[in-house]
């Protein structure tokens, strides 16, 4: 038996069937105003009725209903589970989108911090080597006889000493206490100076 042809079954199952009287049939004597009026038999079964409708298929049928339905309202959580996480997700997303944006920005910075650094070191050791070459143009004058009085001369000048000093000490550049390649320059300049004023005093004792 078809589905249809069950359920049309099953809504004939809750019809009563009723005869209805011929148009052309003559209405029942009536005994009078207090007796009873005649009760009409049922109409026998036609062979023609629906067959009784099948209660096994019927509680199969409730039966899957209740699971899609169940099945329905699951479906929905998970959707609305999905939905929540993906807007955590987005969220989070748009966290680490803007951690990385300021980490690009800081990175900028410190690379144009170092290429500043490595110009000033440039500029630094540019004029050591020029004060190393003129210390040694000094040195070469002071050991030629000729040269003698013109070094003692120059080292003579008044402040000279201090002056250099002033420039070059490692104690006047703090900052870049921590920048090895800073500190050995300030440091080997010190030492150029004091060794030059040195020999001049000891020629001059």
């Amino acid at each position: 038996m078809s589905f249809w042809s069950a359920r049309r079954a099953a809504l004939a199952s809750y019809k009563l069937s009723e005869p209805r009287p011929e148009p052309w049939a003559s209405p029942p004597d009536q005994p009078g105003d207090d007796a009873p009026e005649p009760v009409a038999a049922p109409a026998p079964p036609s062979a023609d009725a629906p067959p009784a409708p099948d209660q096994a298929l019927i509680t199969e049928l409730r039966a899957r209903i209740a699971e899609l339905e169940a099945e329905r309202r699951g479906l929905v959580n998970e959707r609305e589970t999905d939905g929540q996480l993906i807007t955590a997700l987005r969220a989070e997303v748009e966290q680490y989108a803007a951690r990385v944006a300021e980490l690009e920005a800081e990175r900028g910075g410190l690379i144009e911090e170092r290429e500043t650094d490595g110009q000033l070191i440039a500029a630094l050791r540019a004029e050591v080597e020029q004060q190393a070459a003129r210390v040694a143009e000094l040195e070469a004058a002071a050991d030629a006889p000729a040269g003698d009085e013109l070094f003692a001369a120059v080292m003579r000048l008044p402040g000279l000493e201090r002056l250099l000093l002033d420039k070059y000490h490692p104690d006047k550049h703090p900052k870049d206490r921590d920048d090895d390649v800073k500190w050995r320059m300030w440091n080997e300049a010190t030492r150029t100076i004091n060794a030059a004023f040195e020999a001049l005093k000891r020629r001059a004792a």
